[in-house]
């Protein structure tokens, strides 16, 4: 889904956002807690499917050893 530098800009953003929001005092608002908790949500999701397709290309490369 996202790339290593991908994932890690969207979390220095949410760590940003957290830290700016939480000065501002804005955390209480309904709009930053969407927009925080779908950041949140896309790096959740984002460290499964890559996690699952980094264990497929494993699968897959270890059945090839075994087939040759």
């Amino acid at each position: 889904m996202f790339t290593n530098s991908q994932s890690r800009i969207i979390c220095g953003v949410l760590a940003i956002a957290f830290f700016i929001s939480g000065l501002l005092g804005i955390l209480d608002h309904l709009i930053t807690k969407i927009i925080l908790g779908s950041l949140l949500i896309l790096i959740i999701l984002n460290l499964f499917l890559v996690k699952r397709e980094n264990t497929e290309h494993e699968l897959d490369d270890s059945n090839k050893k075994y087939l040759k």
